[in-house]
């Protein structure tokens, strides 16, 4: 009986130090690195196996000090054995994001096969020749 007492409260004190340093880790801030200018902050989509489009949006925040001009991203689409089976580039209707802002980046894309996964990777800028 006491063993079965010191074994919960054991238990119990664990449970509590793993959700106390959960809660401190997460409030604890994500360093980015200095050539980064912007990260996606969440990205959402959707498959429609009957036709085979696949679409969605992904929001970028500018994490630079500086406007970056003409934030997009690249989707890119993968199947069982990891080969890219389509991608496609989409820019946001804001050209120009200004240091800490938000913008949101939708995307279509119609595939042969069903992903297996899904990429969504931040660009910005223009190049011209």
């Amino acid at each position: 009986m006491r063993k079965t007492f010191v074994f919960s409260i054991a238990l119990v004190l664990m449970i509590a130090l793993l959700i106390a340093g959960g809660v401190a880790v997460a409030q604890t801030s994500c360093s980015v690195p200095g050539d980064l200018k912007l990260v996606v902050t969440s990205a959402r989509w959707t498959f429609d196996p009957e036709t085979g489009v696949l679409e969605g949006e992904a929001d970028l925040l500018n994490v630079w000090d500086q406007d970056v001009v003409a934030p997009g991203i690249l989707v890119g689409a993968f199947g069982a054995d990891g080969e890219e089976i389509s991608r496609v580039s989409e820019r946001s209707q804001t050209m120009r994001l200004k240091a800490g802002d938000k913008a949101e980046v939708s995307f279509s894309m119609v595939l042969d096969e069903a992903p297996a996964s899904v990429l969504v990777v931040p660009f910005d800028g223009v190049k011209s020749t």
